[in-house]
């Protein structure tokens, strides 16, 4: 079945070529149009209508059409619309009324009050970082004056180790990474009609170490507005030579617990951008469930040398004329969010041939 398009709740299936895609690694999806059309048969569409991109059937993306492109000539009419989804205006509007939040707090709390504030209320908030730790009590998290909310709730996210991204119905995402299986079998020969793979090995350090001041919660007796000391904790990926060492400055002041968690969170994102397999399959979905960001697919790729479970970090769903509707998959390794990059057994313990890239 093509990607078919839904603007202001009227489902349109006539030959357009349709593009989605959504990443773990961004928290707004994005869709385009881009196609001829019959001049007697337009598009009932204009810039800022609510829209959907369904997938068989399945909400894949809701958002706005922020680019509207009509134009045309002797011989031919075309269009093109492009938008993201609900989330893209966490990007671009700065957080409204209370900029101050006193813990103890959750995260997901502090979201939904930025969400309210800024006429958000519509987009929900999908938590799956059940047991990501809350803001302690005494701690301050505040905003800046002209801060986008997204440039104000990341580093916090990042702080507690939390993914934010989003859902086909565009909500948010709240998440670490997934173990659950697609199901998805992707083979060499069978229905995997392109792939590549690529692992850089320039972001990725064998030793990581955060800078923080020390919060001065439970210090009683620091004179005030003295800063009690610097921490510094490291996490340590065995997969990279020991001349490879970073330091960081942490997004804010945190115990020593705090910033490992956030040395080790560094070390699990990078290595997790350093590999990247991408494939291109056909349709959109499997036993009618669109493919998904945060799930497992196994890889048999000998070529380039995988045959091992992997996490899918990005999705893009394309229908055209002459390709039919087909599904990019990109993936990384299958704990590359959620490995401890201190366990150096964890190299010596694999199981399946070719899960070392």
């Amino acid at each position: 079945m093509a990607l078919e398009l839904e603007v202001n709740g009227v489902v349109y299936d006539n030959a357009l070529n349709i593009r989605a895609s959504r990443s773990l690694h961004n928290l707004c999806g994005y869709f385009e149009v881009n196609s001829s059309i019959d001049p007697d048969n337009l598009l009932p569409v204009k810039a800022g209508d609510a829209i959907r991109v369904l997938a068989d059937g399945v909400s894949v993306m809701n958002g706005y059409i922020e680019t509207l492109e009509v134009g045309y000539d002797d011989t031919s009419h075309s269009i093109y619309i492009f938008g993201r989804d609900r989330t893209g205006d966490m990007f671009d509007s700065t957080v409204s009324g209370s900029k101050s939040f006193s813990a103890p707090a959750s995260f997901l709390s502090i979201v939904r009050s930025v969400l309210d504030a800024g006429n958000m209320a519509h987009i929900g908030i999908v938590n799956q970082a059940i047991d990501a730790p809350d803001f302690a009590a005494g701690e301050t998290i505040e905003a800046e004056v002209g801060q986008t909310i997204f440039g104000f709730l990341e580093p916090y996210a990042r702080k507690l180790q939390i993914v934010m991204t989003t859902n086909g119905d565009g909500d948010v995402l709240l998440l670490r990474a997934g173990n659950t299986s697609s199901g998805l079998r992707l083979a060499r020969g069978e229905n995997i009609k392109s792939a590549s793979f690529k692992k850089k090995t320039t972001d990725i350090f064998y030793k990581y170490t955060s800078r923080a001041q020390l919060d001065p919660l439970g210090f009683d007796d620091a004179p005030a507005g003295e800063v009690v000391n610097q921490t510094g904790e490291t996490a340590v990926d065995t997969s990279a030579r020991k001349s490879r060492v970073l330091e960081f400055n942490v997004e804010e002041d945190m115990d020593n617990s705090t910033s490992f968690n956030r040395a080790q969170f560094e070390a699990n994102i990078r290595r997790a951008n350093a590999v990247n397999y991408s494939c291109v399959v056909q349709g959109h979905s499997l036993n009618g469930k669109p493919f998904s960001i945060n799930t497992l697919a196994y890889v048999d790729d000998s070529f380039c040398g995988i045959a091992s479970d992997m996490l899918i970090h990005s999705v893009e769903y394309s229908y055209t004329l002459n390709s039919g509707s087909t599904t990019k998959l990109q993936m990384t390794y299958k704990d590359a969010f959620t490995l401890n990059a201190q366990q150096e057994a964890r190299e010596a313990a694999r199981q399946s041939v070719g899960d070392d890239f």
